[in-house]
């Protein structure tokens, strides 16, 4: 599939319930969307919100939390998209800085954490403090994907590590 295929907001929540029944490991607690730009679509991240939240009471997690990354700073991300914040849990805005040093969650200082109201500003806070780097790896189609805002130095291990087993990574979204 290439980035400029259109897929239809039911398609993509059958696919992700697809991925759950295949592989779910305990409960549903969160969906985070990240790039290209979920704000460079607002209308389509609006309509994703939305059927997200449905698709997880349907599942029985309603109190998952909804969490969308975006390089746009919060008052261009609010011109392009004011919805998402009031049904996201929480935003991560502002662009990448190389050479300032963010959190386990976000890449760079300059970056901000803004949540929908109080209750998820108090799980986020909790979780920031509980946060250590993690980096998850999926395979489909044979594919392989590595999702996750990774430690220092833990992407170029990862990379050294799979081109010695003779796998190269390309198509990368972006690269510190």
């Amino acid at each position: 599939m290439s980035h400029r295929d259109r897929i239809p907001v039911a398609d993509l929540t059958a696919r992700i319930d697809a991925l759950v029944d295949r592989g779910a490991e305990g409960p549903i607690d969160g969906i985070t969307l990240t790039g290209g730009e979920p704000f460079d679509q607002a209308d389509a991240l609006d309509g994703l919100l939305g059927a997200l939240r449905s698709w997880l009471d349907r599942r029985g997690a309603p109190s998952a939390d909804l969490l969308v990354y975006t390089g746009y700073e919060e008052s261009q991300a609010r011109e392009l998209a004011a919805g998402a914040f009031e049904l996201a849990d929480a935003v991560i805005a502002g662009p990448y800085r190389a050479g300032q040093p963010g959190t386990r969650w976000w890449g760079s200082g300059n970056q901000r954490l803004i949540t929908r109201d109080d209750d998820a500003a108090a799980r986020y806070r909790s979780a920031l403090r509980e946060a250590r780097p993690e980096l998850q790896v999926a395979v489909e189609q044979g594919q392989v994907f590595i999702i996750g805002v990774p430690g220092r130095g833990a992407l170029a291990q990862v990379e050294t590590r799979l081109a010695d087993a003779g796998v190269g990574l390309g198509g990368v979204s972006w690269r510190p």
